[in-house]
Protein backbone atom coordinates (compact mmCIF):
# COMPACT_ATOMS: atom_id res chain seq x y z
CA UNK A 1 0.00 0.00 0.00
CA UNK A 2 0.63 3.61 -0.56
CA UNK A 3 -0.71 6.78 0.14
CA UNK A 4 1.80 9.69 -1.48
CA UNK A 5 -0.36 12.21 -0.07
CA UNK A 6 -0.26 11.27 3.39
CA UNK A 7 3.66 11.08 3.12
CA UNK A 8 4.23 13.77 1.33
CA UNK A 9 2.20 15.76 4.58
CA UNK A 10 4.08 13.55 7.36
CA UNK A 11 7.48 14.73 5.25
CA UNK A 12 6.35 18.26 5.37
CA UNK A 13 5.76 18.12 9.52
CA UNK A 14 8.95 16.21 10.55
CA UNK A 15 10.86 19.46 8.29
CA UNK A 16 8.64 22.31 9.84
CA UNK A 17 9.36 20.37 13.87
CA UNK A 18 12.94 20.04 12.77
CA UNK A 19 13.68 23.76 12.60
CA UNK A 20 12.05 23.80 15.97
CA UNK A 21 14.50 21.31 17.64
CA UNK A 22 11.83 18.22 17.65
CA UNK A 23 12.92 15.11 15.79
CA UNK A 24 10.89 12.19 14.17
CA UNK A 25 11.95 8.91 16.54
CA UNK A 26 10.45 6.38 13.97
CA UNK A 27 11.34 7.72 10.42
CA UNK A 28 8.19 9.79 9.14
CA UNK A 29 6.13 8.83 13.09
CA UNK A 30 6.88 11.66 15.75
CA UNK A 31 5.64 8.37 18.00
CA UNK A 32 4.94 4.56 18.07
CA UNK A 33 2.59 2.98 20.72
CA UNK A 34 2.87 -1.02 21.14
CA UNK A 35 -0.47 -2.44 23.12
CA UNK A 36 1.06 -4.97 24.74
CA UNK A 37 -1.63 -7.90 25.50
CA UNK A 38 -2.17 -7.79 29.78
CA UNK A 39 -2.06 -11.50 31.39
CA UNK A 40 -4.37 -13.78 29.64
CA UNK A 41 -3.86 -12.27 26.60
CA UNK A 42 -6.15 -9.47 26.48
CA UNK A 43 -5.91 -6.14 25.42
CA UNK A 44 -8.49 -3.38 25.95
CA UNK A 45 -8.82 0.38 25.37
CA UNK A 46 -11.14 2.88 26.35
CA UNK A 47 -13.56 4.60 23.72
CA UNK A 48 -11.12 7.25 22.65
CA UNK A 49 -9.95 9.68 19.03
CA UNK A 50 -6.13 10.37 18.42
CA UNK A 51 -6.35 14.03 19.22
CA UNK A 52 -2.83 14.01 18.61
CA UNK A 53 -2.57 12.45 15.15
CA UNK A 54 -2.52 14.51 12.19
CA UNK A 55 -6.21 14.14 10.76
CA UNK A 56 -5.52 12.38 7.42
CA UNK A 57 -2.46 10.14 9.17
CA UNK A 58 -3.32 6.61 8.96
CA UNK A 59 -2.67 4.23 12.48
CA UNK A 60 -2.09 0.86 11.91
CA UNK A 61 -2.54 -2.18 14.19
CA UNK A 62 -1.24 -5.60 14.25
CA UNK A 63 -1.84 -8.02 16.32
CA UNK A 64 0.88 -10.48 17.22
CA UNK A 65 2.04 -13.49 18.96
CA UNK A 66 4.86 -13.04 22.21
CA UNK A 67 7.25 -15.65 22.13
CA UNK A 68 7.26 -18.00 24.90
CA UNK A 69 3.71 -16.06 26.18
CA UNK A 70 0.29 -17.55 26.19
CA UNK A 71 -0.93 -17.37 22.40
CA UNK A 72 -2.88 -14.61 21.30
CA UNK A 73 -6.86 -15.78 20.64
CA UNK A 74 -8.09 -13.01 18.12
CA UNK A 75 -11.50 -15.02 17.60
CA UNK A 76 -12.22 -13.99 21.42
CA UNK A 77 -9.99 -11.26 22.36
CA UNK A 78 -9.17 -7.60 21.49
CA UNK A 79 -11.83 -7.07 18.57
CA UNK A 80 -11.62 -3.64 17.30
CA UNK A 81 -14.84 -1.09 17.26
CA UNK A 82 -15.23 1.81 15.53
CA UNK A 83 -18.11 3.77 16.37
CA UNK A 84 -19.13 5.96 13.67
CA UNK A 85 -19.14 3.16 11.27
CA UNK A 86 -20.91 0.70 13.43
CA UNK A 87 -18.17 -2.05 13.16
CA UNK A 88 -16.54 -4.62 15.51
CA UNK A 89 -13.46 -6.26 13.41
CA UNK A 90 -11.56 -9.32 14.15
CA UNK A 91 -7.81 -8.66 13.41
CA UNK A 92 -6.02 -12.18 13.23
CA UNK A 93 -2.73 -12.21 14.13
CA UNK A 94 -0.54 -10.59 11.37
CA UNK A 95 -3.16 -9.32 9.68
CA UNK A 96 -2.17 -5.52 9.05
CA UNK A 97 -5.37 -2.93 9.43
CA UNK A 98 -5.19 0.72 8.65
CA UNK A 99 -7.50 3.35 9.82
CA UNK A 100 -7.97 7.26 10.53
CA UNK A 101 -7.50 6.80 14.14
CA UNK A 102 -7.99 10.67 14.64
CA UNK A 103 -11.61 10.76 13.19
CA UNK A 104 -13.22 8.00 14.74
CA UNK A 105 -13.92 6.67 18.04
CA UNK A 106 -12.13 3.43 18.84
CA UNK A 107 -11.84 0.64 21.40
CA UNK A 108 -10.92 -2.66 21.89
CA UNK A 109 -13.82 -5.45 23.37
CA UNK A 110 -13.40 -9.06 24.27
CA UNK A 111 -16.49 -11.01 22.38
CA UNK A 112 -15.79 -14.55 24.93
CA UNK A 113 -19.19 -15.49 26.05
CA UNK A 114 -21.41 -13.34 23.24
CA UNK A 115 -23.46 -15.18 21.28
CA UNK A 116 -23.95 -14.13 17.30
Amino acid sequence: MYFPECAARFKHAVQFWKGYGVNAAFSLFFNFCPNIPLPGGRVHTLPHADRKNIVGGLCALMAYHRLGKETFRSETRGWLVIWELGIVVELPVGVLLLYLSALFYHFNIDISGILF
